[in-house]
């Protein structure tokens, strides 16, 4: 049944209204045609003259009529239209609609307890805030350096919230763009109940990208046209680039490498450190295979170069090493001077020669051709053979000037 509570037009014609309204009703719940209920000639017409001389209720636009009438009557009371749980509530002073509302007095210009659905919706003004952690209701916003918020500046923004909050439980999701229209930035975040959330900023294809943290890429590359790629840190050991190959699962093995820049107790250098799956801590791979030096110097094996190029170790060159200065450290072969040095024959070293086709402490050819010649090695061994040359020099001396008597 429809029905019409609190009216107060102060009009007699407002009562029928109400009779009115009910064969409206009547009619939308039961198809009935009106010619039925319009029967009688003054079936709407007023008992004392006040209202409608005749009206023929035709079509559905006369149930229209009726409505607005009862619409213009609205004055100082809150009109409430009630139809079995379904109401509609008028409060004339604040001029708030509610519809499915409980409450007598609706909150906003529209206030509606359920679904609204529309094809299109345009918002003129969002809605001005001056802490991100307070807001707990779905709807556009906006503030200019607000609490809370990802960046300093003008912000618009949208909260999405969650279906029990209140301005106490704020669960939601929020996004926020950043006022610029050369460099765009937007953020967005997850609260709990107190609103709280860590912003995270979305990368774009315009304008400086920062991230605060780490990025990994589980497949496929990372591509730079054009453009740098920057790390910064501090301390002694830096910032550092990582490259890991899981893999490499075995002891000794190098599981990942790192590039640092450091300084303090490790050096001014640039250095590429092999770590295995036991790491410095395990006691296993954790160390620096090539140092770079500020000053220039390069270090191989070694953690403190002077030289441009500093090894620690043995060098091999499938090729021609080319050099203004090539200095080996190795010892001499003064022992040849010693008293008992034993000084082969030369009948001694002819035989050894046609037997073996190669001096005595010398490697053969087909050896250094396998193996490689230690440079120090054979610079000692030959400076050897050209001491003991030297000895029978001096022995074939004697022997020629005893002739000579």
């Amino acid at each position: 049944m429809f029905k019409i509570k609190n009216f107060n037009c102060g009009m007699e014609a407002l009562n029928h209204l109400k009779n009115y309204a009910m064969v409206a009703e009547t009619i939308l719940k039961h198809g009935a045609s009106l010619k039925s209920h319009t029967s009688k000639r003054n079936f709407l017409t007023s008992e004392k003259g006040v209202g409608f001389n005749r009206i023929r209720m035709k079509t559905f636009k006369t149930i229209s009529v009726i409505f607005l009438f009862v619409a213009l009557c609205l004055n100082v009371n809150a009109q409430n239209w009630q139809s079995g749980n379904n109401a509609v509530i008028l409060n004339p002073t604040t001029a708030n609609v509610g519809i499915g509302t409980t409450t007598p007095n609706p909150q906003a210009k529209l206030d509606v307890a359920g679904t609204i659905l529309t094809e299109k919706l345009l918002v003129n003004k969002p809605n001005r805030i001056t802490n991100w952690n307070d807001v707990w209701q779905s709807g556009f916003f906006d503030a200019e350096n607000a609490s809370n918020a990802p960046a300093s500046g003008w912000i618009w923004g949208i909260n999405m919230n969650h279906g029990a909050n209140s301005p106490t439980y704020r669960y939601g999701g929020q996004i926020a763009i950043l006022n610029s229209n050369t460099s765009p930035t937007m953020f967005f975040r997850s609260t709990n109940a107190n609103g709280e959330g860590t912003w995270a900023r979305v990368l774009t294809s315009v304008g400086g990208q920062q991230i605060n943290g780490s990025l990994s890429l589980n497949s496929g590359s990372l591509s730079l046209s054009n453009g740098n790629i920057s790390i910064e840190g501090s301390g002694d050991a830096g910032s550092c680039i990582s490259i890991r190959n899981n893999s490499k699962t075995q002891n000794g093995t190098a599981n990942f490498w790192r590039i640092y820049n450091v300084t303090g107790s490790y050096g001014n250098s640039l250095q590429f450190w092999a770590y295995d799956n036991l790491g410095c801590n395990g006691g296993g791979l954790c160390a620096a295979r090539l140092i770079l030096m500020d000053n220039g110097n390069v270090g191989i094996g070694t953690n403190n170069p002077t030289q441009r190029l500093h090894v620690a170790g043995n060098i091999r060159a499938e090729g021609t090493v080319r050099a203004n200065e090539f200095r080996v450290t190795a010892g001499g072969a003064d022992f040849v001077f010693d008293a008992d040095y034993y000084l082969r024959p030369l009948s001694e070293v002819e035989q050894f020669i046609i037997e073996n086709k190669h001096l005595p402490e010398i490697a053969p050819a087909n050896s250094m051709i396998q193996d490689g010649v230690s440079i120090g090695e054979l610079q000692m061994q030959l400076l050897q053979k050209i001491e003991e040359l030297t000895l029978y020099v001096i022995e074939l001396k004697k022997e020629i000037d005893e002739l000579k008597k």
